[in-house]
């Protein structure tokens, strides 16, 4: 018995096409499963014929009881005499040998192999499937253990590439964090500017935009920074910029930069409204302060006062240093008045004082309270400037009386303008003995008596 079964044998039939042996396989019911080309040119009779005298063949005995004996013990048989008698009444003989085929378990069929009697020898040892079996078992059994290998190394490399992959992540977020840490140091306008390769200093990069631009200052900062440590005062001013930015950005402005204790912030003129949304955002900045003060109050800290200066004109901004340090600025006229504004608010005793191209620019300058403040001579400009003071930030009882005077004030102003400065200081000095809250004319009385 050979311990090769069915399906094996019948999954190597091209072994068996160009044998000049009969090889015929039949299953464990004796039906034929498989009969080689090469019998069909032997017998010289078509297929359709194979099969009747096989099927002839088959079932006549003694070979049904052979094959079945084959069957049930499972030992290999040897006929030296096998006749066949063709249609047209030749006979052929032949030498058949029979061989069981087994799982191991049970016999499955039979492998025939008929060759002609005047050979004793057998042209195919069938035999031969075993060792071809066990072979391409052995290759599958490599080529299984070649896969095994071929996937744990796919699965290194995927492990491997998945760590590489997130590193590139973990640096590219780092880098991210760094992009954006950096971009805090550099207003958004200004991105434009140096959004280019090949960056060379020596090139300009700069625009000339409208903006209206606001200073704000805290009073008496050098006073009160010498009576605390310095990462005091810096804790101190961080705390402070964390209140007063939102302020800035809720109008559409933007924090350009952080002089000490200052703070100069931008609003781009694009819709005509950069005016009035600097202004609502002084005003909104001065009423933080009043909350910002009651929480320094609770933690029994002095409170603070800031002063603000607005103008509105055209500023270049761009980026300004040596190609070894490099920095975003904004120049120009326009912001130097803005700054000469916020000083001049200490000198009037003002929280908030703008410069007529800001007043000009007003969508509706009678929303606000405002008031004339006259003519100014600027450091460094040739003409003189008019001012005015907006007070809607100022207590109930400062406002009242500052609406209470403004035309006083106003008149006042148109003659000092007129040079008419002796009828001028008399409304002035009118004012003062009336006022209890507005520091203005006191404050006017006394530069006019000094520059009588």
């Amino acid at each position: 018995m050979l311990q090769t079964s069915l399906e094996t044998t019948l999954g190597h039939i091209e072994l068996f096409k160009n044998s000049s042996d009969l090889i015929i396989i039949l299953n464990n019911q004796l039906e034929i499963t498989y009969s080689n080309p090469k019998y069909h040119q032997t017998l010289d009779i078509d297929s359709y014929e194979t099969r009747h005298y096989l099927r002839d063949f088959r079932l006549a005995d003694p070979y049904i009881t052979l094959f079945k004996e084959c069957l049930e013990n499972g030992e290999n048989q040897s006929k030296k005499r096998v006749n066949l008698i063709k249609s047209d009444g030749r006979d052929f003989e032949f030498a058949m040998h029979i061989t069981p085929l087994s799982d191991g378990t049970q016999v499955q069929g039979l492998f025939l192999q008929i060759s002609p009697s005047t050979s004793n020898k057998i042209s195919y040892d069938v035999s031969d499937i075993r060792n071809i079996a066990k072979d391409n078992q052995r290759e599958l059994t490599e080529l299984k253990m070649a896969l095994e290998r071929e996937t744990a190394e796919r699965k290194k490399a995927k492990q491997q590439a998945k760590l590489a992959s997130l590193k590139v992540i973990d640096q590219n977020n780092k880098l991210l964090e760094q992009i954006e840490l950096f971009r805090k140091f550099v207003p958004s306008p200004f991105e434009q500017a140096v959004g280019q390769r090949n960056f060379d200093i020596d090139s300009v990069h700069s625009r000339e935009e409208p903006y209206s631009v606001l200073f704000c200052d805290i009073r008496k900062f050098t006073t009160f920074s010498e009576s605390i440590s310095s990462t005091e005062c810096f804790k101190f001013l961080n705390s402070y910029f964390r209140v007063m930015e939102p302020d800035i950005r809720g109008f559409g402005g933007f924090v350009y930069q952080y002089i000490g204790d200052g703070i100069m912030a931008l609003y781009k003129y694009d819709n005509k409204m950069a005016a009035n949304n600097a202004l609502h955002s002084a005003i909104s900045l001065q009423d933080r302060i009043v909350i910002y003060n009651t929480g320094r109050k609770r933690a029994g800290y002095e409170p603070i006062s800031i002063g603000i200066g607005i103008n509105t004109g055209q500023v270049a901004i761009g980026i300004a240093g040596t190609n070894h340090r490099m920095g975003s600025g904004a120049f120009g006229s326009t912001v130097n008045l803005a700054s000469r504004c916020e000083g001049i608010t200490k000198e009037l005793s003002a929280k908030i004082i703008i410069t007529e191209y800001t007043y000009q620019r007003l969508n509706n300058p009678k929303a606000f309270l405002v008031r004339y403040l006259g003519k100014s001579n600027i450091r460094g400009l040739k003409k003189s400037i008019k001012l005015y003071e907006v007070f809607n930030a100022d207590e109930p009882r400062v406002r009242e009386e500052k609406l209470k005077n403004s035309k006083e004030t106003d008149n006042a102003f148109e003659l000092l303008e007129q040079n008419n400065r002796q009828k001028a200081y008399m409304f002035f000095r009118r004012l003062e003995r009336r006022s209890s809250y507005d520091n203005l004319p006191s404050i006017m009385v006394k530069r006019l008596r000094s520059h009588a």
